[in-house]
């Protein structure tokens, strides 16, 4: 079915992105990685791959519009002195003022305990088809990376959140140990990934229908924001709950009324596919009910 283009569609696609992403630039959060430390005892073959394993985390920060990175540089002497070696010693008042001082939001720090490969070497058959016949010899490279992720709040100077990150890589028989570092780190950046989707996560909202049915009920919607969080191969296949606010004695709750699918993003607007409650997102917009939309924990 083609597209209906009205006044009303065209401030979508064309007056809205430009707004809100003039929002979007002027809200960025301000957001300082520190510098990567070891902990006492940790297995690091190579100190020099804290610098790769710190800028793959910035990377993952730098690439979504929602952040503006500062310079980090000015975190290294004091990082440096206090000889920190767990993610709590960063919440130091020296950091912290620090980070004032750059009008920083919030500073990301890392520990790693362990960056290791395991050299394997181990019997084949020669001939596949031959599962009993002659041996031979085989090497593989597996990785593992051992690390403690954190974000501190620097207006509360509390740890927003302090998890551990355990990645390992399966055997590579075609790689050595340079590949398999690269290969854990690839691994480790996907969780970071979705842990910065879950803890900046900001409030998307249904913005309008783009698209009906044949039935005249809503086919595609758009929803604002959180374009910068639709990044990375897996975001198409996040499940998105439509959600509307309802009163239960003296609270209000969200109750789920209809679940929506990425298809593409516009700068910062993003259009979806209705899945399911068609109906219930239609009457919402046409009853200018505020219908929330959420990534459905799971996915």
């Amino acid at each position: 079915m083609k597209k209906i283009l009205t006044p009303f569609s065209l401030f979508f696609w064309f007056i809205l992105p430009n707004y809100l992403l003039a929002q979007t630039s002027e809200e960025r959060i301000p957001l300082a990685v520190l510098p990567f430390v070891a902990s006492r005892g940790a297995v690091i073959s190579n100190l020099g791959n804290l610098n790769t394993i710190q800028e793959a985390v910035t990377k993952e920060f730098s690439s979504k519009s929602r952040f503006k990175m500062l310079d980090r540089s000015k975190f290294e002497t004091i990082v440096q002195e206090l000889n920190i070696q767990k993610s709590e010693e960063f919440l130091n008042s020296e950091i912290v003022e620090q980070g004032k001082a750059l009008s920083a939001q919030y500073l990301v720090a890392g520990v790693v305990n362990e960056l290791k490969v395991s050299k394997l070497d181990k019997k084949v058959p020669k001939d596949i088809t031959k599962p009993f016949g002659e041996k031979t010899i085989v090497t593989s490279y597996q990785a593992s990376l051992r690390m403690a992720f954190a974000v501190i709040n620097v207006e509360t100077q509390e740890l927003v959140y302090n998890q551990p990150m355990n990645v390992a890589t399966k055997d590579y028989f075609d790689g050595d140990t340079t590949s398999s570092i690269t290969h854990v780190i690839e691994e480790m950046q996907k969780e970071v990934r979705k842990e910065i989707r879950n803890l900046f996560s900001v409030q998307m909202k249904i913005l309008g229908i783009d698209k009906v049915d044949k039935n005249g009920l809503p086919e595609t919607v758009l929803i604002n924001g959180g374009g910068s969080m639709f990044v990375g191969k897996d975001a198409k296949n996040l499940r998105l709950g439509v959600y509307v606010y309802i009163t239960v004695g003296d609270l209000k709750r969200e109750k789920q009324v209809g679940e929506i699918k990425l298809l593409k993003v516009e700068g910062d607007v993003v259009v979806c596919q209705v899945k399911d409650g068609e109906k219930e997102i239609d009457n919402g917009i046409k009853s200018n009910e505020t219908l929330i939309v959420k990534i459905i924990p799971g996915k």
